[in-house]
């Protein structure tokens, strides 16, 4: 447990994770809960319906080229939040991601499946950092192989740039702990190497 803790810290300090700063800033609500979403209408187009939604919540907007239609008539269903997201999706045939500040619409085809190579971290602990970040989603594929140290995901592709660049940091990190540190060059007082484990412990 206190490995990951210090490992959530050194990847703060050197990945920049947009919820944090985001929520802290703006007071972003978030549209991954089961929230009550009242919606009306008679005829809206896609493009207004996402505007409205996402500024009622006081997030960004960004959605691909190609995703249009119109919605006719209205809900007789209440929904929350995630599932009028979901019902729109459905509806319009795209996929969408939210990254903490900004809700990510991207069309079907733009899903695809990649593979990272994991060094220092197993499967099920990439996961775990993955969650404590805040990047982490049910909704996307994942799996992993501890025997050959690869992870695969599947999701649109700013969710798969995400996850990398995670896991890139988290590596990198893990790595920067381990090292030895030297004292100066030439003296009498020169000062014997200090060999660090993984977990930043003096190992003699």
């Amino acid at each position: 447990m206190n490995k990951l803790k210090n490992l959530l810290l050194a990847i703060f300090a050197s990945f920049c994770v947009v919820e944090s700063s985001a929520w802290a800033q703006t007071n972003l609500e978030s549209p991954i809960d089961e929230t009550p979403y009242p919606f009306t209408t008679q005829r809206s187009s896609l493009d207004t319906i996402l505007d409205f939604y996402t500024r009622n919540l006081r997030i960004g907007l960004a959605v691909e080229e190609g995703i249009s239609g119109d919605l006719e008539g209205g809900l007789t269903t209440p929904l929350s939040r995630i599932e009028f997201l979901d019902f729109l999706a459905n509806e319009f045939d795209f996929v969408w991601y939210f990254d903490g500040a900004q809700l990510n619409i991207s069309p079907q085809t733009d899903v695809e499946t990649r593979i990272y190579s994991l060094s220092d971290f197993s499967g099920s602990e990439t996961i775990r950092m993955l969650k404590a970040l805040g990047i982490f989603q049910d909704k996307f594929s994942h799996r992993y192989d501890e025997r050959s140290r690869t992870f695969l995901a599947l999701g649109p592709t700013k969710y798969l740039d995400t996850v990398g660049n995670a896991i890139e940091a988290a590596e990198n990190s893990e790595r920067a702990k381990t090292g030895v540190i030297r004292g100066p060059s030439a003296g009498p007082n020169q000062a014997a190497p200090i060999n660090l484990d993984r977990d930043g412990l003096e190992n003699n």
